[in-house]
């Protein structure tokens, strides 16, 4: 048995609503809510204090006990019930409406910015590993120009539509530094938890990330990429500008 839903049989065999129950151990009412759905883990201290109050009135045979446990499964006490619950989903729902406005100034910053070329990410999840197909590539013309390297080189480099493991091993990478490498295999790292955790979540994610390209010659070429992750379709359009050196 979890520590929750121990926590919500104590709770029952106390007798106790959330409401009394949170006046009894000194916490709100939506902390009990979060406790019994699950949301956060009540810790062994709260769990053996309830423990302690079942075991002296089981043992005393308290009456009294016995109606508390009547009058506390009265309507009026499950009304509460569902009072506090409403209280707690007013309370997310005001939460959600604050990340969405959020969300909306993002994607209006994001449309709004500058950049040399757009890239496509296809992302998702093989075999526990992150794999990663470049869709879609714009502006070989102005990479050329910034890298020296020739559209036809350019396009080889980005080999569109080839599924690759990681983020290391995709031929773009070799005109990355080993620092800008390092950056995405981190981030690669972190990618399959992220998407299996946050693919349900509401509003997309805005990340910018530094980049910095070799040049044909050797150079070394800073950029930023403006990174839009669309976490239900696994999809990252990723804004790239190369700065000024």
């Amino acid at each position: 048995m979890t520590n929750n839903n121990k926590f919500k049989l104590l709770r029952q065999q106390m007798g106790m609503s959330q409401v009394k129950l949170a006046e009894f151990l000194n916490m709100s009412p939506g902390s009990i809510y979060k406790y019994e759905k699950g949301i956060h883990s009540p810790r062994l201290d709260i769990l053996e204090k309830m423990e302690g109050f079942t075991s002296q009135h089981r043992k005393e045979g308290d009456k009294d006990m016995q109606s508390t446990t009547h009058n506390e499964s009265s309507l009026e006490s499950r009304l509460k019930d569902k009072e506090t619950i409403i209280g707690y989903m007013t309370e997310e729902i005001a939460s959600l409406k604050i990340q969405l406005n959020n969300k909306q100034v993002e994607a209006t910053h994001w449309e709004g910015l500058e950049c040399d070329f757009v890239a496509k990410v296809g992302l998702k999840i093989k075999n526990f590993k992150m794999v990663r197909t470049i869709l879609d590539i714009t502006n070989y013309e102005v990479q050329a120009l910034r890298l020296g390297y020739s559209i036809d080189e350019l396009s080889d480099l980005w080999s569109i539509g080839e599924e690759y493991t990681g983020f290391s091993t995709h031929p773009i990478d070799k005109i990355m530094t080993k620092e800008t490498k390092n950056t995405l295999d981190r981030i690669a790292h972190s990618l399959p938890i992220m998407l299996d955790t946050l693919k349900s979540m509401v509003g997309n994610h805005y990340i910018p990330v530094p980049l910095v390209y070799i040049h044909k010659n050797k150079k070394h070429i800073p950029a930023i990429t403006y990174n839009k992750v669309l976490w239900a379709d696994g999809l990252v359009y990723s804004k790239v500008q190369f700065l000024n050196t």
